[in-house]
């Protein structure tokens, strides 16, 4: 059996430790996709320069909005600026629209 070196043995340990956390990253990601295919995920969040940015899938709101349409509390969704940009039926009805 041939020793290595102390620079060869890091050279190997720092490839072996690259590969095994290689194989790692590929396993999560095979998951996350998996997962997104199997209609398992609802959105995504994404970090960009700009902040986190999310992004729904095709669909995915639908029980959401169904639920704050049929429930008895008001909901409002307000603009920076004060504008209302969304209400259900129920907050309509509190302030008489």
């Amino acid at each position: 059996m041939r020793r290595l070196g102390p620079s060869l043995l890091a050279v190997s340990l720092t490839a072996f430790l690259s590969a095994t956390a290689s194989h790692a990253q590929s396993t999560r990601t095979h998951h996350v996709r998996d997962a997104i295919r199997n209609g398992e995920v609802d959105a995504l969040i994404v970090s960009s320069k700009t902040g986190n940015k999310v992004y729904t899938l095709a669909g995915a709101e639908h029980p959401y909005r169904v639920i704050v349409e049929a429930m008895g509390e008001g909901a409002v969704i307000v603009a920076s600026d004060g504008a209302i940009s969304y209400s259900n039926r129920s907050f309509a009805a509190v302030v008489s629209m």
